[in-house]
């Protein structure tokens, strides 16, 4: 596959992938709207959904400005630096994003589950996820000083491992996503439902795990990062 075509898959791929999301949360909005008023789970994942449109449209300058899907021997100086710009403007789009998906799905479950352990549990949960957040935020933000160091790399300075950071941040991500798949089927197991109802709902929330999976394969293939082409492994 070509530079060029790994590119537009990236964006095609990307495109779909947030158009459907803006779909499903409309149809929630929607749904909810005319049943009753909207929480603040329902403001939070409208705020996910810009920042998902937001990450699509660094992704298209990245490709078309950034190289992104080439080679890095492939791109001129010009095109190294914005790629790299563009690369330190995603990692903050993705670590705004990330939480605040995480937060919504926790408030959802406040609002389904009212047992007080519950929302305490929930409630130290979130703590945890906006801990991770400023965590990550603060470590991009002054992964490299100065900062410009990170695409600029003439300037004088010094830059984290991006290896060790990139495990870090993925386990302790997977760590949370297990936390929060995990959190409502004590609850779900002691609804009054018959076992086959009980059974169809924690299916539901359990969909959740494919989340888990993916972040162990990030994990897996972060084993491999010093080895990749910094411009093609994001495809």
């Amino acid at each position: 596959m070509g530079a060029n075509d790994r590119g537009k898959t990236y964006i095609t791929v990307s495109a779909v992938l947030v158009a459907l999301s803006t779909v499903v949360v409309g149809f929630r909005i929607v749904a909810r709207w005319m049943r009753t008023t909207l929480g603040l789970d329902d403001y939070v994942i409208c705020v996910s959904i810009i920042l998902a449109y937001s990450m699509l449209g660094e992704a298209v300058f990245w490709a078309r400005d950034g190289g992104l899907g080439k080679h890095m021997d492939e791109l001129s100086i010009q095109e190294k630096i914005t790629f790299q710009k563009c690369f330190f403007a995603n990692e903050i789009s993705y670590t705004l994003l990330v939480p605040s998906i995480k937060i919504s799905i926790l408030l959802l479950y406040r609002r389904i589950f009212t047992v007080r352990s519950f929302r305490i549990a929930s409630l130290i949960t979130g703590g945890l996820v906006i801990s991770w957040c400023l965590a990550v935020f603060i470590t991009v933000l002054l992964q490299c000083r100065p900062i410009a160091l990170n695409w600029n790399k003439a300037l004088e300075g010094t830059c984290i491992d991006p290896k060790q950071f990139f495990f870090g941040n993925a386990i302790s991500n997977l760590l949370i996503d297990v936390v929060i798949l995990a959190l409502p089927i004590p609850m779900v197991l002691q609804l009054q439902l018959r076992l086959s109802q009980k059974l169809t709902v924690l299916g539901i929330f359990l969909l959740g795990g494919f989340v888990c999976v993916a972040s162990i394969m990030r994990v897996v293939t972060l084993d491999i990062f010093q080895t990749m082409d910094t411009s093609c492994m994001f495809l």
